[in-house]
């Protein structure tokens, strides 16, 4: 789908995005990479209730199989089974972990909430949208399953993901997911809901996940 190119860690990005991680830092491209299904993936403009961001496109007609490009992700919890609880979005964060660990992609920003879940990623260049939320599904469902002493799946079938274009689109999807368990009224500020990216970013408590952090340009309009 896209030229070859050589880079470190099985990974590409936008030439406006640098992760600050040394070991995963690309070198900047002389040129945007422009994925050939752009324009034609079927998506639409559409916010789900308590669970959206204005302004991004949820592919609902053919899953995006690009990489390379920042993505906003939400996974539903089926409406059959109970909501989780502390115990439960541990074992989805050391699902995440692991797949990450094994899959190389950046997991930029997260929020996990009792019946869903968004996350901001950068598949690895040889990785998928798909493929990736397949393995962190079935480690996750493995992981609750134990731990609760039941079978079967947790997920809904489908996911939801968003290519995110702007700095201005991602400052906008890190804050919705910061800001989630507030507006739910799980907490009274962000920093107080562990199970999030916010604290990676500063102040203090427990950081339950660990993110990869990026150096996003400082104009909005900035293409990523």
């Amino acid at each position: 789908m896209h030229g070859v190119v050589e880079e470190p860690q099985g990974w590409r990005a936008s030439p406006a995005l640098r992760c600050l991680r040394p070991d995963r830092i690309p070198p900047d491209k002389t040129r945007r990479e422009v994925c050939a299904t752009h324009g034609s993936c079927g998506t639409v403009l559409r916010r789900q209730p308590g669970c959206g961001v204005t302004g991004l496109t949820m592919s609902r007609l053919r899953r995006l199989l690009i990489s390379g490009k920042v993505f906003f992700l939400t996974c539903n919890l089926l409406r059959t089974r109970s909501s989780f609880v502390d115990a439960d979005l541990a074992c989805l964060a050391e699902a995440i972990k692991g797949v990450h660990a094994r899959r190389g992609f950046l997991f930029t920003g997260y929020v996990f909430m009792p019946d869903h879940w968004h996350a901001l990623i950068i598949p690895a260049e040889d990785d998928t949208v798909p493929r990736l939320m397949d393995a962190v599904k079935v480690a996750s469902v493995r992981r609750v399953n134990a731990r609760r002493g039941t079978r079967g799946a947790l997920w809904q079938p489908r996911y939801f993901d968003a290519i995110v274009r702007t700095a201005k689109q991602y400052r906008a999807a890190l804050q919705y997911m910061h800001f989630n368990p507030v507006e739910r009224g799980l907490v009274a500020k962000p920093e107080d809901w562990r199970w999030s990216s916010f604290r990676c970013f500063g102040g203090s408590g427990e950081i339950a996940l660990e993110v990869d952090r990026l150096e996003l340009p400082f104009d909005d309009n900035a293409r990523l």
